[in-house]
């Protein structure tokens, strides 16, 4: 499994640096020239195409445990309540919905949109289980997870977790299945009608929660997943942030890139919103150039997987240099511990590919605002 993680992680790197000159490309294009109304239509459907191959590329990371999660402190009945809205368009009317949230829920500190992924793959797990119809139940509790249960389930530690169960009254699973469901790319569904990706992908957020996942199944009984998220004592979730119009400026940016065409297309996005850019292929030319520019470069956008010198060491080198300089990070990871780690625990900032203009605007200028 963990090899398998490192595989997908590393496809998931490549895959994103291509979509990210795709969308760069589709974007610009729309930018520098006028087209009929059909034309626009093309270039919007390859930015949307690049957005469902970008939400595939996260599966990926999911399942590697590679991907950045925004963590908030929240009931995981408020998380059910809002995923319960949008349920009547997932399941067939042949399917009774019960939700049966528990009172006194401790708050968990989670990322929501992480935690609908599961709720998703699990429901559709249990509706595709009941194709002549049955009972989809989801249901919360508090427990407390003492020594003896951890002896007999795999990756539990003792505490006081909040629990999510989805169950169903299916055809069940058999033992020997049981113990393959979390495998990536194993499915008993016919060619065509899976991935296998989905309980890998539930597997993967659950332990980057640090949290785990239990299954209990008999043959014409149903099934049962419970997934447990680790309580915590903590404030409510803040109020989403207001988006701000993307702002243009006039510094100089040094991007550090290794993929000669995104540094192309990373130079033309910026370039359009007035900035003056210089382009390094690799760290030991950007700390070459900016030995020799230094005081006329306010930020340096470096991408974090790199040959020869790795984004971290090429921003320590440049740090020393020049103390006050303002750095953004890019990456076709999400996180992990020996690739971006140290961005969080630095508290820098970071975008992730593939990146739209809008996006890259908006990071750079808050990036370029810290400095002000």
């Amino acid at each position: 499994m963990e090899t398998l993680g490192r595989l997908a992680g590393g496809i998931a790197h490549d895959f994103n640096n291509i979509l990210n000159i795709i969308l760069g490309g589709a974007q610009l294009i729309k930018m520098k020239a006028s087209f009929d109304e059909k034309i626009n239509g093309y270039l919007t459907s390859i930015e949307k195409a690049v957005f469902r191959a970008s939400d595939f590329v996260k599966q990926l990371l999911a399942f590697s445990r590679r991907q950045i999660l925004n963590f908030e402190v929240i009931s995981l009945n408020d998380i059910v309540a809002d995923f319960t809205k949008m349920i009547n368009r997932i399941i067939g009317e042949n399917i009774e919905m019960k939700i049966i949230p528990a009172a006194d829920m401790p708050k968990i500190k989670v990322d929501i949109a992480q935690v609908n992924q599961i709720l998703l793959n699990l429901v559709v797990n249990a509706r595709d289980a009941m194709a002549r119809g049955g009972t989809l139940t989801i249901s919360t509790s508090s427990e407390i997870v003492d020594k003896e249960f951890c002896f007999s389930h795999v990756g539990a530690k003792p505490g006081r977790y909040a629990a999510l169960a989805i169950s169903d009254t299916g055809e069940g699973i058999d033992p020997e299945t049981a113990k393959k469901i979390f495998e990536p790319f194993f499915t008993t569904k016919r060619t065509g009608e899976g991935t296998g990706l989905g309980l890998s992908v539930v597997y993967g957020i659950v332990k980057q929660h640090g949290g785990f996942i239990t299954v209990e199944s008999k043959i014409g009984e149903g099934t049962k997943f419970k997934v447990y998220f680790a309580a915590v004592d903590g404030k409510k979730r803040k109020e989403a942030p207001r988006i701000e119009p993307v702002l243009g400026g006039t510094e100089r940016i040094l991007i550090v890139e290794d993929d000669a065409t995104l540094r192309e297309i990373s130079s033309e996005m910026l370039s359009m919103l007035g900035y003056s850019v210089i382009l390094a292929s690799d760290g030991e030319e950007a700390i070459h150039i900016f030995r020799e520019q230094m005081s006329a470069i306010d930020l340096v956008i470096i991408d974090v997987v790199m040959p020869r010198l790795s984004g971290k060491e090429t921003y320590a080198v440049i740090k020393d240099l020049k103390p006050s300089i303002q750095a953004l990070f890019i990456t076709g990871y999400q996180i992990d511990e020996a690739h971006t780690g140290f961005i969080i625990e630095k508290g820098l900032d970071a975008v992730q590919k593939p990146f739209s203009i809008e996006t890259l605007g908006r990071k750079v200028r808050e990036a370029l605002n810290k400095k002000a």
